[in-house]
């Protein structure tokens, strides 16, 4: 077996592959994260968190001098033993994902690792991809610019992350369990073998082909997205029957055990960006636009889709969303159950939201913010 991972490079500093960075450093592991931003690399060089995500910047500051950042490949390839791939694979019209970014950035490592002769280094795939990509795009790839056999020369894993942002460190150090997907067994040991010594709560690892975890990625995607649409469309046939209660329904069906609780709630069906294209607050604001109403919008998972999604000029992309609620607006609807909000809702509520506002919250994130819901319609669930 090779020698432990303990030098890591994380390529692609967003708003998870900045936390898997920072909570690898923070746990012990000799870090340097690259992105082409410079800003985000600047941030992070001074200690300061580049993206907003709850403990993130406990996370900074406990890596020490573990924890560096540039924009050099070779800066950044220098002495790693394995390389974390966290790069966006924007959805496609056909539904796949495009490998553009994550190809142009294993070009660029693969070039460095073959020229520093990294032996027995390890590309690790965190991104979402389509079924079969490791397989017959990625490997040939990398065995081509490597001059070299997968297995043998170099290993390859796909390891995607199942977080929720807003809660992404707890996600990250406490997972319900770790995916492997590998090239060959001493790939995968090597990765197994990271997570004992990373995660705090000895979460089981899975081991499988990349196929197979390709395929259990977008697996437990779905089925998390169907019972929560399930949920919906339960309370849409409740609202045809007098008297029926979604709620008492759910709660009382989420008791069996082969159904449970979690996720099986009324609430806006999706969330992340993974499911962005298809988010219904991505229609509650084109549904109010096309009604001629002025619409401001923040999107803290995704703030560059959001842009792009919102073309017709119909609709403001803030960049923050205390620039939302800024704005002279009657309404506020919160579409995702981010904890930031909270702590936003309070920052505000000295200055006062606009009398006789409507705050549309169905996922009960400001219940714990009576102050910042003074003299306002607060409105929770979806009825």
């Amino acid at each position: 077996m090779s020698e432990a991972l303990q030098r890591i490079t994380v390529c692609g500093l967003g708003k998870l592959g900045t936390c898997v960075a920072a909570c690898l450093a923070a746990r012990g592991f000799e870090v340097v994260g690259i992105d082409i931003d410079r800003q985000k690399v600047e941030s992070l060089r001074k200690g300061v968190a580049p993206v907003q995500e709850p403990k993130l910047q406990e996370m900074i500051e406990a890596s020490g001098d573990r924890l560096n950042a540039t924009s050099d490949f070779s800066e950044a390839l220098a002495t790693s033993q394995a390389c974390f791939f966290v790069i966006p694979t924007p959805s496609l019209p056909d539904g796949s994902f495009s490998n553009d970014h994550l190809l142009k950035s294993l070009h660029e490592v693969a070039r460095q690792v073959k020229q520093r002769g990294h032996e027995n280094f390890l590309f690790v795939i965190n991104s979402t991809v389509t079924p079969g990509s490791c397989d017959a795009v990625v490997k040939p790839l990398l065995e081509q610019l490597l001059n070299g056999k997968c297995g043998q020369d170099f290993g390859l894993c796909y390891n995607p992350e199942f977080i929720a942002l807003g809660d992404v460190v707890r996600g990250l150090l406490e997972p319900d369990f770790v995916l492997i997907g590998e090239s060959d067994a001493c790939s995968g040991d090597l990765l197994s073998d990271l997570y004992s010594r990373f995660t705090a709560n000895a979460a089981p690892v899975e081991r499988m082909s990349l196929a197979s975890a390709e395929l259990a990625k977008i697996s437990l995607n779905c089925a998390v997205t169907m019972k929560i649409s399930f949920a919906n469309q339960l309370s849409a046939v409740c609202a045809k029957f007098p008297n029926a209660d979604a709620r008492a329904i759910l709660k009382a069906i989420g008791r069996d055990r082969r159904i449970g609780h979690e996720y099986l709630k009324l609430g806006l069906g999706f969330g992340g960006p993974c499911f962005i294209d298809c988010s219904p607050g991505v229609w509650l604001c084109q549904s109010l636009a096309e009604r001629g109403h002025p619409v401001f919008a923040h999107d803290y998972q995704a703030g560059e889709v959001a842009s792009s999604i919102f073309t017709n000029g119909r609709v403001t992309v803030c960049e923050t969303p205390a620039d939302v609620l800024q704005k002279d607006c009657s309404a506020f609807a919160i579409t995702c159950p981010w904890p930031g909000y909270k702590d936003l809702f309070r920052s505000v509520a000295a200055r006062g939201i606009p009398r006789g506002s409507v705050v549309i919250d169905p996922w009960s994130v400001l219940d714990q913010v009576p102050t910042a819901l003074d003299k306002v319609r607060h409105v929770t669930g979806l009825d």
